[in-house]
């Protein structure tokens, strides 16, 4: 990409949204939410996801439509149905018209092959797509008189003021002759590439077209597998979240020599083949209609008809758990989630979108199931949760990937560069996994380090597309002061302050006010948050005795029988003590002991004797206490023997 131009489209972009890319499959993030958002479908029916409104549409077709709504902003761009494209404003495009494929001679006959019309972006050119239209068994039996079965067109959305048209020459142009299916789906690739899937109606042979930037390549690659139906009149397709798997939907075209059913292929999208197909046989008289599988891929829905021998006796809602690929498994799985009526004995079409399933079922209603990764009844299944403002029929919209190589904006992230008490602490910018990184700065690793304040982009490959992540860094400034180590009075309370405007807090016991008292000896911490940042503080607290209260025995008896043996002063052991001083004279006034130091007591010894058994005199002084008072004492002890 050219740089000035990224640096222009960084600044117009900022502000734009994506979520970030799943890891297999691009199109589960919002710009796929969003491109499939608009829907229009069945007899002017029409669903905006982005308001929740019904509206009316100028679609008029049992089956086989497709729209494409703005990957950004959710905005209706076309849509198209049967031999007609409409722009956003509801108009035939200039160019529009008399499409082949999805319709019947004359032309402007409503479409009705299952998967008739598919919209597949141009890869490399934003504003393009190819709008692929399909021929399938009951749009046309027999050879067609019009050139062909698949056909493409080519819209520019540049064309007609914005509105877009069908780009002069590149229209109704023929890819493939033979019969076909009634099926037809676009799967992303694994080189920035995607497969349009179709299958041929009477031989058990799926073709893929290869699109990339160079164009689409009009030879498929054909895949032969084995053959399970007598025909594949009503083939219908749906692949898994994970793109590792493709069911088969066969119904039978009310053949009672075809009883379709349900097939299981192992996808592989790096060649657009498929192989290791499950049969779980045929719902006779009258197979599947469409498949569709449950987001986490552990769960596939089927519709069939609950008594085909009985005109209008509507459709079932089957759940299959395909957590396995095992046929016997599978069909032992099979559990009724829900029963619509339905007009005309017609069968039900079913799409995941946006973590839920919508079934039609000719009404003005969609019917949805709400979890359809759980299984059974827990699945939710509800009747008429959508209204509609005209019918149904049979089909809903095919899905619109997104093109592969666009360039994609995230979300701008913020970032605080932390300076804590004083410290700044450089924060680390990291871009979501991918190559080729290229920062703002030159820098090409996935991480910045930054340790100023600013706005920092990063550019990069995800799977296939240039994504740009933007960081806005701010300073933010954070302080935390307990205060020294303190001593406390054991009368006096101490209450730590760790109040800072709009922080969270957390102490050392787990509380979270923006205060503690600290009542007792022991080391306190605090650590607050605001912004991103953390600091933290830890003090120490003790406690010790304001007035130090003291003892002296009135007796000793140094026999050394280990009790009593010494004559000591007993002081409060949290009393810090200072000019310590304890003397002992015997009755003649005689000094026997002198000590300054308060762990050390008189053993009853005097020059090395042992004294006289009677009474002796003392006299002690020290200082002490958190205020260092002056205390004083002197009495008789009695030394026994």
């Amino acid at each position: 990409m050219n740089r000035p131009l990224l640096y222009t489209l960084i600044i117009l972009m900022l502000c734009c949204s994506c979520t970030s890319l799943q890891a297999q499959y691009y199109n589960q993030e919002s710009g796929f939410i969003k491109a499939n958002s608009v829907w229009v479908f069945g007899q002017k029916a029409g669903m905006d996801f982005n308001t929740g409104l019904p509206f009316t549409s100028a679609v008029d077709c049992w089956e086989g439509a497709a729209s494409v709504a703005d990957p950004r902003t959710g905005a209706l761009l076309f849509y198209c149905a049967g031999p007609i494209c409409f722009n956003r404003d509801h108009m035939p495009m200039p160019n529009g018209d008399s499409l082949l494929g999805n319709s019947s001679q004359p032309f402007n006959v409503p479409g009705s092959t299952i998967q008739g019309v598919c919209i597949v972006p141009v890869i490399g050119t934003p504003h393009q797509y190819y709008i692929f239209s399909l021929r399938g068994a009951s749009t046309a039996a027999g050879n067609p008189p019009m050139g062909g079965n698949l056909f493409y067109s080519i819209v520019d959305m540049s064309l007609d003021g914005g509105k877009g048209d069908i780009v002069p020459g590149q229209k109704n142009i023929p890819l493939n002759t033979a019969l076909m299916s009634e099926g037809m789906i676009a799967i992303p690739g694994t080189q920035c590439d995607i497969w349009l899937m179709v299958h041929l109606q009477t031989t058990p042979v799926f073709l893929a077209y290869h699109i990339t930037a160079s164009g689409l390549n009009p030879v498929p690659i054909a895949t032969p597998t084995a053959s399970y139906f007598s025909s594949y009149s009503c083939h219908s397709m749906a692949v898994t979240s994970d793109l590792k798997r493709m069911a088969v939907a066969e119904w039978g075209f009310n053949d009672m020599n075809n009883p379709g059913g349900l097939l299981i292929y192992k996808l592989d999208r790096s060649t657009g083949t498929v192989s290791d197909p499950v049969h779980l046989g045929g719902l006779v008289p009258n197979g599947t209609y469409i498949p569709a599988f449950s987001p986490d891929g552990s769960k596939l829905y089927v519709t069939y008809r609950a008594h085909p021998e009985i005109f209008g006796s509507g459709i079932d809602i089957l759940q299959y758990d395909v957590s396995s690929h095992d046929s016997l498994a599978i069909t032992a799985s099979k559990v009724l989630v829900g029963r619509v009526d339905t007009t005309g004995n017609l069968p039900g079409y079913l799409r995941q979108y946006n973590g839920k399933i919508y079934i039609t079922s000719a009404c003005p209603f969609l019917h949805t199931i709400n979890k359809p990764d759980l299984a059974g009844l827990a699945c939710d299944f509800q009747i008429n949760s959508v209204p509609l403002l005209h019918q149904s029929r049979t089909g809903l919209p095919a899905e619109v990937l997104l093109s592969p190589v666009d360039t994609a904006f995230n979300q701008q992230d913020t970032a605080s560069l932390c300076i804590v008490d004083g410290n700044q602490q450089p924060v680390v910018l990291s871009a979501d996994a991918g190559s080729e990184y290229h920062w703002n700065d030159g820098s090409t690793e996935r991480t910045l380090t930054v340790k100023a304040s600013g706005v920092y982009w990063v550019s990069y490959k995800d799977q296939c597309r240039t994504r740009v992540d933007t960081f806005a860094v701010k300073e933010h400034t954070l302080s935390l002061d307990l205060g020294p180590d303190t001593l406390l009075c054991d009368e006096s309370g101490f209450t730590l302050n760790a109040d800072f405007p709009g922080a969270s807090y957390l102490w050392q016991d787990g509380s979270t006010g923006s205060r503690y008292a600290a009542t007792q000896t022991g080391r306190y911490w605090a650590r607050i948050e605001n912004e991103g940042c953390t600091a933290s503080d830890t003090v120490s607290v003790r406690l010790i005795s304001c007035h130090c209260g003291f003892n002296v025995p009135n007796a000793f008896s140094p026999n050394g029988d280990g009790i009593n043996d010494q004559l000591l002063p007993v002081i409060a052991p949290d009393c810090r003590v200072q000019h310590f001083a304890f003397a002992v004279f015997n009755r003649y006034g005689q000094r026997v002991y002198l000590s300054n130091d308060p762990a050390k007591g008189w053993n009853g010894y005097f020059n090395n004797r042992p004294a006289d058994p009677g009474t002796y005199f003392y006299e002690l002084s020290f200082s002490g206490g958190i205020r260092q008072e002056s205390f004083y004492r002197k009495g008789d002890v009695v030394l026994l023997r």
